[in-house]
């Protein structure tokens, strides 16, 4: 039962007992009837208007209820759908928030690997630049072996430029020995032969041969000399050996007799101003 039909319920509940008190009275009072019944009806007219009237305001109302009611029910309805759709949100945020503790777990465990790859690269770094400090450090060296071996290489230069002056200096000489050696054997030759060994022509070996004098015997006017090379550095008789005491040219000396590992012989030439002692080294070749 709704608002309106309690009213009028109460309305007509109370009409009833308006008239039961009209009918008491009018049974009371019969002698009043005619009288009051004018009154009475018009008071029912009034009744009935202000009935009518209530009727109107209940209808009036019923229908502001209903148009209340069903704007409710409308909020309610929108109400509900807000709510599924809050509900919705809910669920995807829930969702969302699933896939963010996911995201932030994988994102805690790249950042675990990466704080042990960087631990493990600043490690790295440490005993690369321990290398790099090490790497210059030979390199310094290197490069201070190489100042040194520049400037042996400088020195030994030098020395070589030196020695080629030397060997100029020395060739020199040596022409100038040759010439003397060729007026020498001019000379010589005017002279008459006194021995069969100066009368030979001395040999020339083939391939070079050194040796050293090391030791010398006088005997008047001829000077023997033993050398320590033999036959077998293929030293033969007759050979022709030039004395030297460093690049000087002293003179000359011809083999008389060969051993295996020895030779003697005499000295033959020596130029003027010279002096053979012993100890000097003597050549043979081409």
């Amino acid at each position: 039962m709704n608002v309106l039909t309690k009213a009028f319920v109460v309305l007509v509940t109370v009409t009833a007992v308006m008239v039961m008190a009209l009918v008491v009275s009018f049974a009371a009072n019969v002698e009043n009837y005619r009288a009051s019944n004018e009154d009475l009806k018009t008071k029912l007219a009034a009744a009935e208007t202000k009935a009518r009237s209530a009727q109107i305001e209940i209808t009036a109302a019923t229908e502001r209820l209903s148009a209340t009611i069903n704007q409710q029910v409308a909020q309610i309805n929108q109400l509900v759908a807000d709510k599924a759709e809050a509900l919705a949100q809910v669920a995807e945020l829930k969702s969302q928030l699933v896939d963010a503790q996911r995201e932030i777990a994988r994102v805690t465990a790249d950042f675990a690997n990466l704080t042990t790859t960087a631990n493990q690269n600043a490690k790295l770094l440490e005993v690369t630049l321990e290398e790099v400090k090490q790497l210059r450090a030979d390199k310094l060296a290197v490069e201070t072996q190489n100042i040194q071996f520049q400037n042996r290489n400088n020195e030994l230069q030098s020395r070589h430029d030196a020695l080629e002056r030397a060997l100029r200096r020395s060739n020199e000489q040596v022409a100038a020995l040759q010439d003397q050696i060729r007026q020498l054997e001019e000379r010589v030759a005017t002279l008459p032969a006194k021995e069969e060994s100066i009368q030979r022509a001395p040999q020339t070996p083939a391939t070079p041969i050194t040796g050293r004098i090391v030791r010398l015997k006088k005997d008047g006017q001829m000077t023997f000399a033993e050398l320590n090379v033999g036959s077998r550095d293929g030293v033969k008789e007759n050979m022709e050996f030039l004395v030297h005491r460093g690049e000087k040219f002293l003179g000359k000396l011809v083999v008389e007799a060969v051993d295996v590992n020895a030779a003697a012989g005499s000295i033959v030439m020596v130029v003027p101003g010279a002096d053979i002692t012993g100890g000097e080294a003597v050549y043979a070749g081409p």
